[in-house]
């Protein structure tokens, strides 16, 4: 088995107190192969099923009934490899409660993000509870013209941004040449 993957389910079977777990079962489960060969997949949660067995996801989902998680969070965006999967990854135990506030905490990196989650918490409002549910869509909307700009950035080829940081530069440059001018006097 890849001592990546042995490493996960060891550490999980660890910290659940598990006898012994299924390899066999685990050993082509796709969110710890995501977790390990893709890029931008930065989470991986693991949570004890009802069967006892192993559940992982690549996003921290909070489930009524979960009184423990373990938590991998890749340290940088890479590709693990047999060299560095240990260096790189930090593995965190969260029990009972503050479950929820770790998921708040890591399920934002980006401004949409946040408006996703303002607008989720937002749809879990009860009827109860109107200013609360305005107060979250207050925030979503406030935050999605910043984060549909953000995206609109990020998604800009390398070369496409270089050419406007160019452009900023020599903007810069000719305000602060005019600005160094000698007066000329009134005309």
């Amino acid at each position: 088995m890849d001592p990546r993957s042995q490493f996960i389910f060891s550490t999980a079977q660890t910290y659940f107190q598990l006898d012994s777990i299924n390899l066999n079962e685990l050993e082509n489960e796709r969110h710890v192969s995501s977790f390990l060969d893709c890029l931008n997949i930065f989470t991986l949660a693991c949570y004890l099923g009802k069967n006892g067995s192993l559940l992982f996801f690549n996003e921290i989902v909070h489930h009524d009934n979960t009184k423990q998680m373990l938590v991998f969070v890749k340290l940088q965006p890479t590709y693990l490899n047999e060299k560095n999967y240990k260096t790189n990854v930090m593995v965190c135990s969260i029990p009972g409660s503050p479950v929820l506030s770790f998921y708040t905490s890591i399920s934002i990196f980006t401004l949409t993000d946040e408006v996703n989650y303002w607008r989720n918490k937002s749809r879990c409002c009860s009827n109860n509870n109107v200013d609360e549910m305005k107060q979250c869509e207050f925030f979503a909307s406030l935050l999605e013209s910043p984060a549909k700009e953000c995206s609109r950035i990020e998604s800009l080829s390398q070369s496409a941004l270089d050419s406007k940081i160019d452009s900023l530069g020599l903007s810069t440059h000719c305000a602060n040449s005019t600005q160094k001018q000698p007066s000329f006097g009134v005309f």
